[in-house]
């Protein structure tokens, strides 16, 4: 059985890719603890900079997709930023270089869509 994105789901994948991401993995994981109570499972996409604004600045971005109702969705990202100097690798070594970041996005946000997850990553990168 194959399980394809919505298209909501979709334009973020590939506002991702147009920001220099490429998939590294996807996988089903328990859902993080302030979660569980809506869903046991989450399915968790990593992505990696390759190119453009934020190669050499983040490990990875994770991204998990919660629908909210009316065709919208919640994200939750996870900016791993990559560690520089040894105030990074400190911060890296107690897990401080992660921020998780919750959004919202609609059929709505698909022309500007880039421009608003490019703007939430580089406030935490």
């Amino acid at each position: 059985m194959e399980v394809l994105p919505n298209q909501l789901m979709s334009a973020v994948f590939k506002t991702i890719e147009n920001l220099g991401f490429r998939i590294r993995e996807a996988d089903c994981e328990e859902a993080p603890r302030r979660l569980r109570g809506r869903l046991p499972f989450v399915q968790e996409f990593e992505f990696v900079p390759t190119s453009g604004l934020f190669r050499g600045r983040l490990d990875e971005l994770e991204v998990v997709f919660f629908p909210s109702g009316n065709g919208a969705l919640d994200i939750m990202l996870q900016v791993d930023r990559r560690a520089r100097g040894l105030a990074g690798l400190f911060s890296e070594a107690i897990g401080a270089d992660e921020t998780n970041v919750r959004m919202s996005v609609s059929n709505a946000d698909i022309p500007n869509l880039q421009q608003k997850i490019q703007n939430v990553i580089q406030r935490y990168a």
